[in-house]
């Protein structure tokens, strides 16, 4: 069975966060339709910003700065995910957000899995139910 992943980057900017008549910008990553926001950074004038291509509009200096630097970021960001893609992690927009900004990711076996579940619920199981998990942890290890 093939599966598929949806991904996307977009820029969008903020108006109503406006300070000194400029609209800070944010990334939209998008993982199987989920979405995660995360500020760039940059800001931008209203005037020079194009709400239909997402990026700057214009070929002043500020605006081709802005452009080249979401460019690269949605490169980067790219790399990112076709590297989490590859190792076979379980990909978010979260998870794509915390590696690029180099946040540690917690990655469980099954049996620490089975674990926790039987210390945390140890008081509304009953006993028989641990005893079969625990065989049956073993067995297949």
């Amino acid at each position: 069975m093939k599966t598929t992943q949806s991904f996307g980057i977009d820029f969008t900017i903020r108006s109503d966060k406006k300070k000194d008549g400029k609209s800070p910008i944010y990334a939209c990553i998008t993982v199987n339709s989920k979405k995660c926001f995360f500020a760039v950074k940059q800001s931008i004038d209203l005037k020079t910003w194009d709400n239909r291509k997402g990026l700057p509009k214009g070929s002043k200096e500020e605006a081709r700065a802005i452009s080249s630097y979401l460019e690269n970021l949605r490169r980067t960001l790219g790399n990112i995910y076709q590297q989490m893609l590859l190792k076979g992690v379980y990909l978010t927009a979260e998870a794509v957000k915390d590696n690029y900004f180099k946040t540690e990711i917690a990655i469980y076996k099954l049996s620490d899995l089975f674990q926790y579940h039987n210390e945390t619920a140890l008081a509304t199981i009953k006993a028989i139910t641990l005893f079969i998990e625990k065989k049956l942890i073993v067995n297949q290890f």
